[in-house]
């Protein structure tokens, strides 16, 4: 029954519309263990996929603007938004059943399955470029920290070569005083002598 009785329904109306379908439940015997058993864990699993979905388009639209792939990242969050409400479709079919709605959904999560695909793919190569990237970087600042140690290496080489060369130009100096003493005073000798001999 249309909610008008005189006018044209709408395609949206005949797509939600579940008059011409019985509920799940009454296509078999379904005890009520047995419809919990199919509408606990499907609500869980459109949370869950929902959460999932939720946190990628907050990734996507948190990496604008940079070298990730944001929109590989929407493309798997739409994927797991149509999972998550074909599983919330197994759960209504006990109430609502818009199998219409149900099958256009279907139809939906499989398009977007298949671009998934794709962009798990393009999100997986920029994970290997970002992983390949960070060796490098690594290995970057590994050889410079090592350039660095031995550069600290030669300074306190060349401090250590430099005060020994110091401490050997004061010797040499204060051997140079001495001798400079010792000729005075082999002077002064023999000047005393020749005075002795004059006398």
């Amino acid at each position: 029954m249309t909610p008008c009785p005189d006018c044209e329904p709408s395609p949206w109306w005949y797509l939600f519309d579940a008059t011409a379908f019985m509920t799940r439940d009454r296509c078999g015997d379904f005890p009520a263990w047995l419809v919990a058993l199919w509408v606990v864990p499907s609500v869980l699993l459109f949370l869950a996929y929902t959460a999932i979905a939720c946190r990628k388009w907050w990734t996507a639209l948190a990496m604008r603007g940079t070298t990730f792939p944001w929109w590989a990242s929407l493309t798997v969050g739409g994927f797991f938004v149509g999972c998550g409400v074909g599983h919330l479709g197994d759960a209504l079919a006990f109430v609502w059943p818009a199998y219409r709605f149900f099958a256009f959904w279907s139809c939906y999560t499989a398009v977007v399955s298949l671009v998934g695909v794709w962009a798990i793919v393009r999100l997986s190569r920029w994970q290997e470029w970002q992983w390949t990237h960070r060796a490098e970087m690594e290995r970057a600042v590994v050889s410079a920290t090592t350039q660095v140690e031995i550069d600290k290496y030669e300074m306190r080489r060349l401090r250590h070569d430099l005060r020994n060369k110091e401490h050997a130009v004061a010797l040499a100096e204060d051997m140079l005083r001495l001798k400079d003493l010792q000729v005075e005073a082999m002077a002064r000798e023999l000047a005393a002598l020749r005075g002795g001999g004059a006398g």
